[in-house]
């Protein structure tokens, strides 16, 4: 009886097969009828073209090739180098420049809405102290009318007066005055007839000094505060008239006395 044997026990069974161990400086070529050396490990991996384009056959650099190779790099390098530069300083004078004009044009929406603020300012200011003015003066001016129609009977006729320049000529007119003034005027007839006056009424509510005159369906308000109402409204329509308005309002009240 045979020994157990891992190969099968027939006539035809394989041969144990091994391979040859080469030198580590060898290379089988499988096309070949054997090993062949090598050429070292530097040789094979080195380019097969030198510097300039001609074919090396794999032979090693020498110094000069070296130095070459190195001034390329070199100069490719700068060459990047300067355009990475040039590019940076474009970009940075572009952001400089668009920051610039940013700037400029925040600092002129400043000046613009500051000189405006100003503006406002400046008429609220001016118009207030105009409308103080002008309550100052109408104040001032009531006073001396007060004080003229208390001194001056006659504040009464030239008010009638001015109206009758208004009424055509014939017509008759009817005044509502102060009773005081009612007085006076009921006393002297020739008066009456110079001014035209048919009829004299009597109201309180009209102070000493001025009148309501109706004529041919017409009306005139010649009273006191009326006249003094029509003096601040002139004033201040001076003051708020621009310099270029020309044509003035026509009023049609009558003057202070």
């Amino acid at each position: 009886m045979q020994r157990w044997s891992p190969e099968p026990l027939t006539a035809n069974a394989a041969k144990p097969s091994f391979t040859a161990e080469w030198p580590s400086n060898t290379i089988v070529d499988p096309a070949g009828p054997g090993p062949q050396v090598a050429r070292s490990t530097q040789q094979l991996f080195q380019s097969d073209f030198n510097l300039d384009g001609e074919f090396a056959c794999g032979e090693p650099p020498n110094a000069n090739d070296r130095a070459s190779l190195r001034t390329v790099i070199a100069e490719e390098l700068e060459r990047d180098f300067v355009e990475r530069q040039r590019s940076a300083e474009l970009a940075y004078q572009n952001r400089h420049e668009q920051s610039e004009r940013e700037r400029d044009q925040a600092d002129l929406r400043w000046r613009e809405e500051f000189a405006t603020q100003l503006e406002s300012v400046r008429d609220t200011t001016f118009y207030a102290a105009a409308r103080e003015a002008v309550r100052l003066a109408v104040h001032m001016a009531e006073k001396i009318v007060r004080t003229t129609v208390e001194r001056d009977d006659a504040v009464l006729v030239r008010a009638i007066e001015t109206v009758l320049h208004k009424v055509d000529a014939g017509v008759a007119i009817v005044v509502t005055v102060n009773p005081a003034d009612a007085a006076r005027l009921a006393g002297d007839q020739a008066l009456l007839a110079r001014l035209r006056i048919a009829a004299v009424k009597e109201d309180r509510r009209v102070k000493p000094g001025g009148c309501l005159i109706a004529a041919d369906r017409q009306e005139w308000d010649a009273t006191i505060d009326k006249q003094l109402e029509t003096l601040a409204e002139i004033v201040s329509g001076a003051l708020a008239t621009s310099p270029t308005s020309t044509e003035p309002e026509q009023d049609d009240s009558v003057g202070l006395a």
